[in-house]
């Protein structure tokens, strides 16, 4: 080889790896708190779950002694970050799932954009959002996530609104994932502003069974796309409608989609900690949807999603397919603490007619069709596989 065509590529191996360099970290000088500040809203989130959670145990001893046992370590924290760390704990030391506290950081969040399933001793990235921080890193569908912010994956919360992959727009979070080919990675990533309020997916199989895909029953706009959605497939003799995670939505956007395939029933009440409390229905539509009906869960399902289910369930209106629910099923308000600082606050219990409180319990499929890491990198779904299967042979009978 000549030297001017090994210098050529020499040349061409140095801007390769030029063009691959992790990204630079940006320096962010360690944000401090003063104690004053710390021990304020460090009161604020104790006393709120003390006062206003609905199980009556947060005013007992027990949840002063989890007050005495985080107290030494807010005393001793000046980083911000790891102040806002000890406060997560100290809500999930409720072990409720609607009570979680959230640095909103003056509305500049961040994240680097990916929805997270467990699989047995496994993270798996289930979907990558579009032009997010984690496209622009490669990350794909199928990578194992195995650690981020040194957090091992299996101790991440896989829940968007509480997840350790959160943090203030413009910051670095450190990543490491395991490809397809078992070779592991790390990566550097900044957060970026990412919406993960992801609308209503939809099509047509090819059996002429319709899917309707909902991601969480978030706002009135849900309710405008399942409209448009079910236009396209309400002719069709089966539907799937898929509520696989990652968050849950308002009851009144749950019953009115619930109105197409159902009359008007209750389903749920919410009841206070003195056991006030109220009911929530279905709001049926002007002709109900007559074909047959499933519904496809699974542990990322939670909260409206599970409810949507349950209702369906107890009615025998849809054939429930998947794995258990998260049991996620509560009534949280959200309380602004400061600037940077809300807490999300269990209000409320919520009991469903027939099978009492799905908190903890959720709910359980008719028919167990679990899914693998093999079935995530090829793209494959025997959840819905088995859930088309089930109304073509509803069909034919």
């Amino acid at each position: 080889m000549s030297k001017i065509l090994r210098f050529i590529v020499l040349l061409s191996l140095i801007v390769i790896c030029l063009q691959a360099r992790p990204l630079e970290p940006r320096f962010h000088p360690p944000s401090t708190i003063d104690l004053e500040h710390r021990l304020k809203l460090f009161n604020q989130v104790w006393e709120i779950i003390h006062d206003e959670h609905y199980d009556a145990r947060f005013a007992g001893p027990e949840w002063k002694r989890v007050r005495d046992l985080y107290l030494p370590r807010v005393k001793a924290t000046e980083d911000t970050e790891a102040f806002y760390q000890i406060l997560r704990e100290l809500a999930w030391a409720a072990d409720s799932s609607h009570t979680a506290f959230l640095p909103t950081y003056d509305g500049h969040d961040g994240d680097i954009g990916v929805l997270l399933k467990r699989l047995d001793n496994r993270v798996v990235i289930t979907k990558v959002i579009s032009n997010s921080p984690a496209e622009k890193a490669s990350l794909q569908v199928g990578d194992e996530l195995v650690s981020a912010a040194g957090i091992p994956a299996l101790s991440l919360h896989v829940n968007p609104v509480e997840s350790e992959l959160r943090g203030e727009e413009g910051s670095d979070v450190a990543v490491v994932v395991k490809q397809h080919d078992g070779q592991l990675v790390s990566h550097l990533i900044r957060r970026e502003p990412v919406d993960f309020d992801i609308p209503i997916e939809w099509r047509l199989l090819d059996s002429g069974i319709g899917y309707i895909r909902i991601y969480n029953f978030s706002n009135q706009e849900r309710i405008n796309q399942f409209r448009e959605a079910y236009s396209k497939l309400k002719d069709t003799p089966g539907l799937i409608i898929d509520v696989r995670g990652p968050n849950g939505g308002k009851p009144s956007v749950v019953g009115s989609i619930l109105g197409y395939f159902i009359d008007r029933v209750e389903m749920m009440t919410f009841r206070d900690r003195q056991g006030r409390g109220f009911k929530s229905y279905t709001v049926p539509q002007k002709k109900l949807y007559q074909g047959k009906l499933a519904v496809v869960i699974d542990e990322r399902s939670r909260s409206g999603q599970e409810i949507f289910a349950n209702t369906l369930k107890e009615h025998a209106r849809a054939i429930i397919i998947g794995t258990r629910s998260c049991g996620c099923v509560e009534g949280g308000n959200y309380v602004r603490l400061g600037e940077n600082e809300e807490l999300e606050i269990a209000h409320y219990a919520v009991v469903t007619p027939k099978h009492g409180k799905l908190e903890d319990t959720g709910v359980q499929p008719d028919h167990v069709v679990p899914i693998t890491e093999k079935d995530i990198i090829t793209g494959r779904d025997p959840q819905i596989r088995a859930a088309e299967q089930e109304l073509l042979v509803e069909s034919v009978n």
